[in-house]
């Protein structure tokens, strides 16, 4: 080989290095991270408040995540796998999942593998994302689940956590559940599901009778399908066969629903029978919206046997599902608005703003729809409350403001009510709300009497969670407001006196303040906080308690705040004792005693701590055949449609809150602690140097050849 080749040679495989270094150095992901359940998943619970689910029923589960320190990339997933006792009922369900900006940050997808996936997107730049899952629709219960208490487990960051999940088993002669889903143009449906003769009886005939009457819901002519069906294990049943009319069957349809007749001949048979409804607003199949409708039976004995009758309520609730980063879920409201003189009257075209509590519009000329509501999501935790702007035709405006919270903590809606008096009708209102005169907080369980001018009680009425209280079709005239019970550790309001005219009909809303009961007549206060004991974060309003002194003497009963707080003053010296007195709804109650003691000189004693085990908990329990969900036509496993919808220690921390357990999560300590490798996040450093060898022989090679 010439010199002069040997040169161009070298020059051209020193570029080539340079040029293949440059890119591998620079391949910081060559792979998208793939994380399994226990990875990110920080806690979980069953969250749809019930203490016994159906077999048919939706199971609501919040799955919190932590990614601190993960460095999560666009394109990484997440995939939950879902245990045994849960099973994924409606596969392809997608919902977003957002930061506290509303900016999407990934999509949650329910898949028909019974797991769940999180695909990260719009996430990068950013290594300590926590937040929270809620799935409210589209999870069941699950085949290995049996009639009673149930461990649902799930690996999580740091380590198994489990929850309870109760089973029951309905013993009515019928049943009913509806299932949201889309037909074959897309149209947003519910499949309705009625078990008859569930106990199987002896009847001859059985006349089955469904009209439907709730507004956003029309019945579909020609949708019944009826099938005898069997038990094949409590809480499940198959379709043995579908009958046909009329040999088996007489039915007569109408715009509303249907009547039907089976002739039984005195078999110990039970019925299946499906039909569907479109719903008239496909909004509504996503926020929340709840669709209800009843159903009725009646049926001839056989032998000796009685005629009777009975009635089936169905419900189910449009997808609420949300996800979020940075811990604050996005909360809804539901305002339905109703004439005062006929209160089932909703009222369409009434136009309202919404403010936030500084007293901001957030949003305005909100008007109600042909069903009387407005409905608002995305709303970030805060009070807020509505204002008539303009009434429909034919109404007067009402000034009265309309309170709410979001918690933050719940996608559930809240649901608020307004009303208007007819024009013409010399009738007015009173809106009242209760606050803690300290906090501010508002307070349920107020109640209070309307008073006349000549004595007369003409209202009684108590405030809602919101705090609020209101009174209707009240004439002009002047009226006492008289609090005749004050809520959990209050000390009632005063009287007060309020004017309703001719010109002013709806006066604006009247707070009523209540001071905390005192404890004693001593300088010294104590401060307790209740908190959630599957989440050592959160909070647990609504807790009573009830203070003693050594000797067992009771001195004052007060309810824990929104977050979880309760405050006495004026204590004296001494030795004192908190039991819980009433457990907030959802929770046990916890019966052991907090001790504490107030010292001569006032040593202060920073926060007690105590916390309420969730009811059906992993905590409450150290205290103390496949399915088939389909609607199609032909045999197959179906899920039982019952409706379950009719719905201490001695320790004093010296101002410490307990807190969720901080990354690193490997490892016993702090020193000794160690973070899993990031899978996704790959340097091309051994990539490089293996080109670097190849390239240095190459040279190595040629050179000797030469």
């Amino acid at each position: 080989m010439g010199k002069k080749l040997r040169t161009y040679l070298t020059i051209f495989v020193s570029a080539l290095s340079m040029l293949i270094l440059f890119f591998t150095f620079n391949t910081t992901k060559v792979a998208a991270a793939n994380y399994n359940t226990g990875d990110l998943l920080s806690g979980f619970e069953i969250s749809d408040g019930k203490a016994s689910h159906a077999t048919g029923d939706n199971v609501g589960v919040t799955f919190d995540w932590d990614a601190t320190n993960k460095n999560l990339q666009n394109g990484d997933t997440w995939t939950i796998e879902l245990p045994g006792t849960l099973k994924v009922r409606d596969p392809g369900t997608e919902f977003p999942l957002l930061d506290d900006s509303g900016n999407e940050i990934g999509k949650v997808t329910l898949n028909s593998d019974n797991t769940i996936t999180v695909l990260f997107s719009n996430i990068e730049g950013k290594n300590d994302y926590t937040g929270s899952i809620n799935i409210q629709t589209g999870i069941g219960v699950g085949k290995d689940a049996v009639v009673g208490d149930n461990t649902v487990t799930f690996p999580t960051i740091t380590g198994d956590q489990d929850d309870n999940l109760n089973i029951s088993v309905s013993t009515n002669n019928m049943t009913k559940k509806g299932t949201i889903g889309k037909d074959a143009d897309g149209n947003a449906i519910i499949t309705w599901q009625l078990l008859v003769n569930r106990n199987e009886l002896n009847w001859n005939t059985i006349n089955v009778h469904d009209h439907i009457t709730d507004p956003n819901i029309e019945y579909v002519k020609g949708s019944v399908k009826v099938y005898k069906a069997s038990w094949t294990s409590p809480g499940y049943y198959q379709k043995d066969s579908k009958l046909s009319t009329p040999k088996d069957y007489s039915i007569n349809e109408s715009d509303d629903g249907f009547d039907l007749s089976i002739n039984n001949n005195g078999a110990n048979q039970m019925y299946a029978i499906l039909f569907t409804t479109k719903i008239t607003d496909a909004d509504k199949a996503t926020d929340g919206t709840k669709f209800k409708n009843k159903a009725t039976i009646d049926w001839t004995g056989s032998g000796n046997g009685e005629p009777g009758s009975d009635s089936a309520s169905g419900s189910v609730t449009g997808g609420n599902n949300s996800g979020n980063g940075e811990g604050n879920i996005k909360g809804s409201v539901i305002l339905q608005k109703n004439s005062a003189s006929s209160e089932n009257t909703p009222l369409q075209n009434a136009v309202y703003n919404l403010y936030n509590d500084k007293n901001e519009i957030v949003q305005s000329n909100l008007t109600t729809d042909q069903y009387g509501q407005i409905n608002v999501t995305g709303l970030a935790a805060g009070n807020y409350y509505f204002k008539e702007v303009t009434p429909p035709s034919g109404y007067q405006q009402n000034n009265n403001e309309i309170h709410f919270s979001i918690t933050g903590q719940t996608t559930e809606p809240i649901h608020v009510q307004a009303k208007d008096e007819p024009v013409g009708v010399k009738l007015g209102s009173l809106a009242i709300e209760k606050l803690d005169s300290e906090t501010r907080d508002y307070l349920q369980g107020a109640e209070f009497d309307i008073i006349d001018e000549n004595g007369k009680v003409v209202a009684h009425v108590a405030t809602d969670e919101n705090g609020s209280a209101y009174a209707y079709n009240l004439p002009v005239g002047t009226y006492t407001i008289h609090e005749t019970k004050a809520p959990a550790g209050y000390i009632p309001g005063g009287d007060i006196k309020v004017t309703i005219t001719e010109d002013n009909l709806t006066p604006e809303i009247i707070s009523v303040e209540n001071d905390l009961e005192a404890g004693g007549e001593g300088d010294y206060s104590v401060t307790l906080q209740k908190f959630d004991s599957e989440n050592g974060t959160v909070g647990v309003p609504g807790a009573e308690y009830t203070l003693y002194d050594i000797n067992g003497n009771e001195l004052t009963t007060i309810a824990t705040n929104e977050d979880g707080f309760l405050k006495v003053e004026n204590m004296l010296p001494g030795t004192y004792y908190f039991v819980e007195t009433k457990a907030p709804d959802g929770f046990n109650l916890n019966p052991q005693k907090i001790w504490f003691t107030i010292n001569n000189d006032g040593t202060n004693l920073g926060t007690l701590v105590t916390s309420d085990d969730p009811i059906g908990s992993d905590k409450e329990d150290e205290d103390n055949n496949n399915t088939d969900e389909d609607n199609n036509d032909g045999d197959g496993i179906i899920v039982d449609p019952d409706d379950n919808d009719n719905d201490g220690n001695n320790n004093i921390d010296e101002g410490e809150d307990p807190l969720k357990p901080e990354p690193p999560y490997e490892g016993k300590d702090d020193d000794s602690a160690t973070y899993l490798p990031q899978t996704g996040a790959q340097k091309g450093a051994l990539i490089s140097v293996i080109g670097l060898l190849i390239l240095t022989s190459v040279i190595y090679f040629k050179r000797r050849k030469a």
